[in-house]
């Protein structure tokens, strides 16, 4: 995950695939510390930035699922 995070997709869908992927890294990781809260907090922030601008996908749908599981979307 940590190799991941400082990473960007080129496209909006790509994008949206990697935050996926480290949201659901972090929602599993058993030894999260505050750097990784910070960490999943910030991709969380991102996500729900590309949701507003991604169409309607399957992709979108798992992203706003595990985004409304660490906040009120």
């Amino acid at each position: 995950m940590n190799e991941l995070y400082p990473l960007r997709g080129n496209t909006l869908e790509q994008d949206a695939s990697l935050c996926l992927a480290l949201l659901l890294g972090y929602s599993v990781s058993m030894y999260a510390g505050w750097e990784d809260d910070l960490k999943r907090d910030n991709i969380l922030a991102r996500s729900l930035e590309l949701l507003t601008s991604l169409p309607p996908s399957p992709l979108k749908d798992d992203l706003l699922t595990v985004c409304k599981e660490y906040s009120t979307v």
